[in-house]
């Protein structure tokens, strides 16, 4: 549900319905805003900062400008995110499922190569699209369906 019509939703229902402000079923609404609230709680957005799973892919509200790119105790340094944006893509503003993952090191036994620790990266982009995430939450689980097995035709197979 869009933010803003939530908030209009919740602004109607309480106006009191003899003044003539409400135009749905107040108790219904009531309910609908409730359900919304408790989804909301459940699924509530929290700073990267405060320890997301590293082991599953997660929903993510990132930022690339976000990020200075400097790294604030060395200004002669990248941060790690703009270590891996600039050396890769990097994922534009707004939602994305993320991964954890993408390190790398090219070094051997004969010759001292660079290596670059895990990050943040868009899921399926095979590690190749850094993302800045600010804040995130779980997905949801996926929805129980059965799949049919269609021919080339398009028919079932049953």
């Amino acid at each position: 549900m869009d933010a803003t019509l939530y908030q209009q939703l919740k602004k109607d229902a309480a106006h009191d319905s003899n003044n003539g402000h409400s135009f749905v079923d107040t108790d219904a609404l009531r309910s609908l805003i409730n359900a919304y609230d408790v989804l909301t709680n459940q699924m509530q957005l929290r700073s990267i900062d405060d320890n997301p799973p590293r082991d599953c892919p997660i929903l993510a509200w990132c930022d690339h400008e976000a990020d200075s790119g400097q790294d604030p105790d060395n200004p002669k340094r990248l941060t790690l995110y703009a270590g891996h944006a600039e050396g890769l893509s990097h994922a534009a503003t707004g939602w994305h499922i993320i991964e954890w993952g993408g390190a790398w090191d090219d070094s051997s036994w004969e010759y001292d190569g660079g290596w670059m620790p895990d990050w943040w990266f868009v899921a399926g982009s095979e590690f190749e699209c850094a993302a800045n995430p600010l804040f995130w939450m779980l997905l949801p689980n996926p929805p129980e369906y059965e799949r049919k097995n269609l021919n080339q035709e398009g028919e079932d197979n049953d």
